[in-house]
């Protein structure tokens, strides 16, 4: 999954991830754990500039929820 505020990015993370990987795009970071209950992932891609979240809340948040999701923080 790629969590990118700005639209042009989300649509290179999403050209650049397509032939790896099912991708799902979303642009706001309090999105991420509607979208993980309803399709789980492996790895999360998680632009933090443009976002309202709080980083280390949000990255901590993630993290008691979802133990197993690898997160790579831009």
């Amino acid at each position: 999954m790629v969590c990118e505020a700005y639209e042009g990015l989300r649509e290179a993370f999403g050209l650049m991830l397509d032939g790896w990987a099912t991708v799902d795009v979303i642009s706001r970071a309090d999105d991420c754990f509607t979208t993980l209950a309803q399709q789980p992932a492996d790895l999360l891609i998680l632009d933090l500039d443009g976002q309202d979240a709080e980083p280390l809340v949000l990255v901590g948040s993630l993290r008691a929820a979802h133990s197993d999701l690898k997160i790579l923080l831009v």
